[in-house]
């Protein structure tokens, strides 16, 4: 029986996005993140039957799916089964399975069986080159030692493609491709039970309730533990140094330190980076040797991370979407995708690093602070929210001095950042203020009598040290001298300044900058003032087709790239007098683009209302980033971007 998928699907292994870009800029310390790509399979495509007990992974890269009714190999395409109504199998319920090193799969069968009958009975060998099934008896005769009449739980492989196998006599049996078996007595007549094997071979064996046994890949007996309690196999690790994890009581963990000494550890003190490790429970867990990754099975998730490294992704809150369902079974496969078993179906799941990063952001919460202007100074990043003036180190994501306050606390909406050339932090509230390197507020100037309360949007300061100011209603400045910021009266012809929402200046030359606002592009001397707009209404080269600007670019080839309020992105060629408008119509994700920047290899970087766009300047191809990426949230805010000078891009 064969039944053919809807698609054929592939994983594309793709970078998310968090709160800062990071692609643009070189080495990290902050702690790693993952993004997880997910694609669910089940009835509906063809698996036989939901319920799913086994997973392996061939040689040739075909997926064998062990289920209640029937074994399924896919091949990406279409799945065939095994069972009694194909004819290629005399059995159906598949309760576990292992490949060995040849290709074969050993199955563990619990249908069709009498309750007398002998352990190794309900096995049954699958070819998964061939296709053809055997019984033991079939595949080994004379060969298969008494031993293995006593089989007592699943066999496991190390990395070499043997197989290990606990007894119900006290004796561990190996089975090697090239060398067939080998019996090691270590108990007789006590019942062993095998937690984990190493890459290299290295066994580590349950015997009676309390006691913890090791084996050499040789069949020696290398360690014996007394009163240390274990749970089985799928609580049970052993890592690429052949170090056991071993999974018990809920939340503990035991694991061999030096000196051959094993120490129990709480979930949050083996993993002290781990959210939620205090109250989390263990169901299962899986490790892949080759990229060092271990997958926790916890109550109702399922939590990835690395050994040794810091981040952990949960499973659940990336994909929150997926039903409740039971989590079974774990395999991964040569490219790290892993596969996962569930009471309906399974989910091959991609992981890929990310490369970018998140700051003040809690896993499981949907908001956490919102943040508006944003500065730096070497490694501090400084970061105007809503709860005041938060502080951190750029590399670590760590707070490096308490959050500031200032009062009133309506001092902080909409309030941008500026650090000027002497290295003066300043901000702007109800009032233009400066703080020193103590975060104390050592100088106020507050905004003369035509400014109506309305805080800064934006802040830029001029060769001559003069400090611009854009708010709700206009443009202010101040200089050195001034007890107050000044309100800028723009000539007539350009009037409308004055009423403008203003969020952002950008520099066009030692004298001269542009100044993005709700009513078009403005162009301005440092000294003789406005002197040119750009909008809807203007005539030949002072032509736009938008008229709120929120951010400007000019990127590499001297193309201006103009982020606007509902317009999309707009590509301005003013030396040649160029226009070109791009909006969801030519696939980006969202018109309202909040900030535009180019990352060191040539692509625009764009926050919007609906994720972060990556949009190439030459072919025009974007590509949005969601909450499903790794974003912490879709819709970003205005004015808070900021490029740093390493690279790295921020969007809040």
């Amino acid at each position: 029986m064969t039944i053919r998928c809807n698609e054929f699907w592939r994983i594309i292994v793709r970078a998310g996005l968090l709160l800062v870009l990071v692609a643009c800029g070189p080495f990290r310390t902050i702690a790693q993140e993952y993004n997880l790509q997910v694609k669910y399979f089940g009835i509906e495509d063809g698996l036989s039957h939901r319920e799913v007990n086994g997973l392996s992974i061939d040689q040739q890269g075909f997926y064998w799916i062990g289920t209640r009714h029937g074994m399924n190999r896919f091949d990406g395409y279409e799945f065939k089964v095994w069972s009694q109504e194909t004819g290629r199998i005399d059995r159906n319920y598949v309760w576990a399975q292992v490949l060995d090193g040849a290709g074969e799969l050993w199955v563990k069968y619990i249908d069709n069986s009498p309750v007398d009958e002998d352990e190794h009975s309900s096995y049954r060998l699958i070819d998964t080159w061939t296709g053809k099934a055997r019984t033991l008896q079939e595949r080994f005769g004379n060969d298969l030692p008494s031993a293995m009449y006593e089989l007592n739980g699943f066999p496991l492989a190390d990395g070499q493609g043997n197989l290990y196998f606990s007894t119900r006599i006290g004796a561990l049996v190996r089975y090697s491709p090239d060398a067939g078996f080998s019996v090691w007595p270590l108990a007789p007549d006590q019942p062993l039970e095998l937690l984990g094997v190493s890459g290299r071979g290295e066994s580590w064996i349950k015997l009676g309730e309390d006691t913890l046994l090791r084996m050499s890949p040789e069949g020696q007996l290398t360690g014996r533990w007394e009163n240390q309690p274990a749970s089985g196999a799928e609580l049970t690790i052993v890592d690429s140094t052949g170090t056991p994890w071993i999974f018990h009581s809920g939340n503990l963990v035991t694991r061999l330190v030096g000196g051959g000494i094993l120490e129990t550890l709480s979930l949050a003190e083996a993993f002290p980076d781990f959210p939620g490790a205090k109250d989390a429970k263990v169901a299962r867990v899986k490790y892949d040797p080759v990229s060092h990754a271990i997958w926790l099975n916890l109550t109702s998730d399922i939590v990835y991370g690395k050994l040794g490294q810091s981040g952990w992704i949960s499973f659940r809150e990336s994909y929150p979407e997926i039903p409740e369902a039971r989590f079974r079974r774990f395999a991964s496969d040569r490219f790290g995708r892993v596969l996962i078993g569930t009471d309906f179906g399974f989910y091959l799941v991609g992981i890929s690093a990310s490369r970018f990063t998140r700051y003040l952001w809690t896993p499981g919460k949907r908001t956490a602070y919102s943040v508006r202007g944003i500065e730096c100074s070497g490694d501090t990043l400084f970061l105007s929210t809503y709860d005041g003036l938060v502080i951190l180190n750029s590399r670590t994501g760590r707070p490096v001095a308490p959050t500031l306050q200032l009062e009133p606390r309506d001092v902080w909406f909409a309030s941008a950042l500026l650090r000027d050339r002497k290295g003066a932090l300043w901000t702007g509230g109800q009032a233009l203020q400066k703080v020193d390197p103590s975060n104390k507020v050592r100088f106020v100037a507050p905004f003369s009598h035509e400014f109506a309360p309305q805080g800064a949007w934006a802040l830029y300061e001029d060769v001559t040290g003069r400090i611009w100011v854009g708010t709700l209603h206009g443009i202010g400045y101040w200089s050195a001298g001034q007890d107050s910021v000044r309100f800028y009266h723009p000539p007539p012809e350009f009037a409308r300044l004055a009423e403008s929402h203003v969020l952002g200046f950008v520099a066009e030359s030692e004298r001269e900058f542009w100044v993005c606002c709700s009513s078009g592009l403005y162009l301005m001397d440092i000294e003789k003032g406005v002197q040119a707009r750009y909008w809807t209404g203007g005539q030949g080269e002072y032509y736009l087709p938008a008229d709120d600007i929120q951010h400007l670019c000019r990127d590499k080839e001297g193309i201006y790239w103009l982020g606007t309020a509902w317009k999309g992105l707009i590509r301005w060629d003013r030396s040649r007098g160029e226009l070109r408008q791009f909006t969801t119509r030519d696939g980006l994700s969202n018109n309202n683009i909040y900030a535009v920047y180019q990352g060191r290899h040539g692509n625009l970087w764009l926050s919007s209302d609906y994720g972060v766009i990556q949009f190439d300047p030459v072919d025009f191809y974007s590509r949005s980033f969601l909450p499903k990426d790794g974003v912490s949230h879709e819709e970003f805010n205005r004015i808070a971007h900021r490029r740093l000078p390493d690279g790295r891009i921020l969007f809040g």
